[in-house]
């Protein structure tokens, strides 16, 4: 009786004695933890604002003068800038027709609610007869609206939505050439759980790394 009752002392005292150890190792290396879990939210947040940043920044990619009611497309080439001339008029609503192939963005036509899209004006001759199970073809996009006098632009977030506005007088943005485009993954959400516990498995990897 009298030895049972020294084992469990023993194995009291040993487990008071593993408690407070675990508790000092705890509290001795909480500040080295909690500097490695703001370094490692750092980084991802870091690339979390990176892709939100690509993902809803605009790139202009065409622009649209209307001059006395007619509609001129401007687009940059592999030459520069390049002006081509339509013969819609402002006050219909045009067309501006692209196609999304190998994760770039490339105009392909633009017409108006008067006429049919197999007789629009090409911008890329190449680009009017897409074979859509080709490898990278993907899908089409189109945007449209009446247009007042001035200069329009067409622009592309990271995403591949697209936005019309009018440019301020002045306003001169350079056009980009075969945007990419890509799809974005949702962001997965933080397990839940509470922030500052520290539990044995950081305190183990802290004393032994891993």
């Amino acid at each position: 009786m009298m030895n049972r009752l020294v084992l469990l002392l023993a194995a009291l005292l040993l487990g008071a004695m593993s408690l407070a150890g675990y508790q000092w190792a705890k509290a001795s290396v909480a500040s080295d933890v909690y500097r490695v879990r703001l370094d490692s939210l750092h980084a991802e947040y870091s690339e979390l604002a990176k892709e939100y940043n690509q993902a809803v920044t605009p790139k202009p990619v065409t622009e649209l003068l209307v001059q006395n009611g007619k509609i001129s497309v401007v687009v940059r080439t592999g030459h520069g800038e390049e002006t081509i001339p339509t013969p819609y008029r402002a006050d219909r609503e045009v067309f501006i027709d692209y196609a999304l192939i190998d994760g770039r963005l490339l105009i392909r036509r633009v017409f108006d609610d008067q006429t049919a899209p197999a007789y629009a004006t090409p911008i890329d001759e190449e680009l009017l007869e897409v074979d859509w199970d080709a490898p990278g073809a993907m899908y089409g996009k189109a945007i449209y609206r009446r247009l007042d006098e001035g200069r329009w632009v067409v622009s592309v977030t990271g995403d591949g939505s697209l936005g019309l506005k009018r440019l301020a007088d002045g306003e001169d943005p350079e056009l980009t050439a075969r945007p990419a485009v890509r799809e974005y993954s949702p962001t997965a959400l933080p397990d839940e759980h509470d922030p500052d516990r520290i539990g044995i498995g950081d305190v183990w990897r802290h004393l032994f790394g891993g």
